[in-house]
């Protein structure tokens, strides 16, 4: 029979669910679903009735989300033994966080790069505008990032190089571009919203991060008129960004920029690695104290599953802080552009990046 946790375990569960929480913003996922995941996590096989006992979800918002799971490959569904129940299980249980912290696949590279080559001819053909070599600059620079990571997934160890495309056009706030080539940035935007380049990120967070790939410069006033969102709306899209470090607010000025996706992505990373990094010492902390105190938690008869949970969590950090090591050398070199570019990059603290 599944239980919710015992009163005893909620307050650590809590804290969980509150790196649950961060998890989901810093992914761009629904929080929800990243519950149903830690709890097939938990338990190896569940049933939507059994998923609805411990979260307290509605049937609906459980099939929304464990539809989503099944969709991207990472759970399977399966009747279970003589019962005419079906239930839920992980693929894979030994990768545990493997789903939130996985790089981009092959294909979605692969699916970039054919489709950045022939936009970008299409730009270069005839001869662009004066007011367009910014956009066409841009979209390169993205072009050139996804290069290197197609490189790098075939085994070439070579740094990745912001300073490859040298970005010679003026930069300024809120740019204004030929209908030709705002039809050419609708393209873009399209796809990138639509290959859900930036992991799950919801459709209107992307289509604002797009904005920024395409223009560089610009002020919430100006998103909101080129979307057909709210002022509210694209408010929240570009902090939400700015949490992540992916845009920057100009300081002593209106506006937020972007001035390479490489670098802002990997500041991101960094700051996800690093954030992963706390959580998991408080994790370790938590575990060291259950079991200095087992006797005192043997009567809780979730105290097993609590604690298998647990282990599998830090696992799958220590996994990510592995990964955070072996890349060091990319954090530095994000870091040392970002310092290099202070008109761009002016307010990114440095215990941040």
């Amino acid at each position: 029979m599944i239980l919710p946790y015992h009163e005893d375990l909620q307050a650590k569960y809590q804290r969980i669910k509150e790196f649950i929480r961060e998890l989901a913003i810093l992914n761009g996922r629904k929080e929800k679903l990243m519950e149903i995941y830690f709890w097939l996590n938990t338990y190896p096989y569940l049933s939507q009735a059994e998923v609805q006992v411990l979260t307290g979800y509605s049937l609906g918002t459980i099939s929304e989300s464990l539809k989503s799971l099944m969709e991207v490959s990472v759970v399977n569904l399966r009747p279970r033994d003589n019962s005419s129940v079906s239930e839920y299980y992980l693929r894979d249980t030994k990768t545990s966080l493997d789903y939130t912290l996985l790089s981009r696949g092959k294909s979605l590279v692969f699916r970039v790069l054919v489709f950045m080559e022939k936009l970008l001819k299409r730009m270069k053909n005839p001869d662009p505008e004066k007011q367009d070599l910014l956009m066409l600059e841009n979209l390169q620079d993205f072009y050139q990032y996804f290069l290197w990571v197609k490189r790098r997934q075939a085994g070439d160890k070579s740094p990745f190089d912001p300073d490859s495309l040298e970005k010679v056009e003026e930069r300024p706030l809120n740019p204004v571009f030929s209908p030709q080539f705002e039809r050419l940035e609708q393209e873009f935007i399209d796809f990138f919203v639509d290959q859900q380049i930036f992991e799950e990120m919801t459709e209107k967070n992307s289509q604002v991060q797009g904005l920024f790939i395409t223009r560089g410069n610009l002020t919430i006033s100006e998103l909101s008129k080129l979307l057909p969102f709210s002022i509210g709306t694209v408010s929240t899209s570009v902090h939400y960004l700015e949490t992540l470090l992916l845009v920057h607010k100009n300081e002593g000025k209106y506006g937020y920029c972007m001035y390479s996706y490489g670098v802002a992505w990997l500041n991101y990373r960094k700051y996800y690695y690093q954030r992963m990094r706390i959580w998991q010492k408080e994790f370790s902390q938590m575990k060291l104290d259950l079991d200095e105190n087992l006797n005192g938690y043997h009567f809780i008869p979730q105290i097993g599953p609590f604690l298998v949970f647990l282990t599998r969590l830090l696992t799958a950090l220590k996994r990510s802080q592995k990964f955070y090591s072996e890349n060091a050398p990319l954090w530095k070199i994000a870091y040392d552009f970002s310092m290099a570019h202070p008109p761009y990059y002016p307010s990114i603290p440095k215990n941040k990046i």
